[in-house]
């Protein structure tokens, strides 16, 4: 049975800036900034700009593979991403109107155990940008699967609360 969290979030930057940022390749199709820049390696990454302004990103990603796995030097190179724990995440981000943007994600677990769903409404506050988050986690593995939903839900408000810090970097360095 899928678990869901709901919170909201906020940051000073005026949300055309937040949309900027959002709906850039840096963002969208790099680790670039994040907490696990240096821990992931992005396997597969593509954008397409959809006519009615919608903005998608398809990014595959794994741990990079340590020398002492035998597989691969240290930076990835070489090693069968078969064997990784890859995650496909895709990405919508939906054009900017006077209301706001959204943002719809979605990625499957590794080994086909279920999927990550969040839904970020991004709105013009008076001082900056409010998102509001839904995040839903739907694991379907027998008995141990509710406990993997809390411990990812538990976890979710820090996780997009680096995903805010990251936009404020992303946008003091452009």
């Amino acid at each position: 049975m899928a678990k869901t969290k709901r919170f909201t979030l906020q940051t000073n930057l005026p949300i055309e800036r937040v949309y900027s940022v959002v709906s850039g390749d840096t963002y969208l199709l790099t680790m670039e900034g994040s907490k696990d820049e240096e821990s992931t390696e992005i396997l597969y990454a593509q954008r397409e700009d959809r006519p009615d302004g919608t903005v998608c990103a398809e990014v595959h990603g794994a741990p990079f593979q340590d020398e002492e796995d035998g597989e691969g030097d240290g930076d990835g190179a070489g090693a069968d991403s078969t064997e990784r724990a890859v995650i496909r995440q895709i990405t919508q981000v939906t054009p900017l109107t006077e209301q706001g943007f959204g943002v719809h994600s979605s990625a499957g677990l590794p080994q086909d155990m279920g999927t990550m769903t969040s839904v970020l409404a991004y709105r013009p506050i008076e001082d900056g940008t409010q998102v509001d988050v839904e995040f839903t986690a739907d694991v379907s593995v027998p008995l141990v699967g509710g406990m993997i939903e809390k411990t990812f839900l538990s976890e979710v408000e820090e996780t997009v609360g680096r995903g805010m810090r990251r936009i404020e970097f992303l946008d003091a360095r452009s």
